[in-house]
């Protein structure tokens, strides 16, 4: 069924799962196919932008261009997300504050992919605002990584107070940054 109007979908389902295999070039893949399709497809945008900004190296020659794309991505998507959750289907059962996670988990995502393109750029300031957001955004499944992220922008930011509490909170989470940021917090400890 090559012309099915779900093979966006499916695409978008074949970035995610490829991003959750850590291939981000399959990830990429899929999505700019699911973009191609329908170019205001904003699950496909956030796939397709944190695949190029996890995904890239500082030593490929288009690490700037996929650092610019994924912002581009990114920024895009953030004005779609409205549009996106106003077309969710709502089940009058399920109380508003569960459709507010979703929606608050889903936004924190794209700011916490542009966080760390500025923090990949060295634009502190600008990685910290958006890290920032992601953090405080994200109440239904706190990421450690975006709190080790900010941590490390804080630290570079000679903001040590708060790169303590980022770093703690990072391991409060839980996840696979934990053991990274309680190393992290020895030190800046010392």
């Amino acid at each position: 069924y090559p012309e099915s109007r779900f093979r966006g979908h499916v695409l978008a389902a074949g970035a995610e799962a490829s991003r959750m295999r850590n291939d981000f070039e399959k990830s990429i893949e899929y999505g700019d196919k699911a973009l191609a399709l329908d170019p205001n497809n904003a699950v496909a945008l956030i796939l397709v932008a944190d695949a190029l900004s996890e995904g890239s190296k500082p030593s490929q020659a288009d690490f700037q261009e996929h650092l610019k794309k994924s912002e581009d991505y990114s920024k895009r998507a953030l004005e779609l997300l409205p549009t996106f959750f106003s077309t969710w289907p709502r089940d009058p059962a399920v109380p508003a504050e569960q459709y507010e996670l979703q929606e608050d988990y889903i936004e924190a995502q794209v700011h916490a992919t542009l966080g760390f393109v500025y923090y990949r750029r060295n634009e502190l300031p600008a990685a910290e605002t958006e890290l920032k957001k992601a953090t405080d955004l994200n109440q239904l499944r706190p990421n450690s990584a975006d709190f080790e992220r900010l941590g490390l922008v804080q630290v570079q930011q000679k903001k040590y107070d708060l790169a303590r509490d980022s770093f703690q909170r990072c391991i409060d989470v839980a996840g696979f940054s934990s053991e990274t940021c309680q190393r992290r917090l020895e030190l800046l400890e010392k």
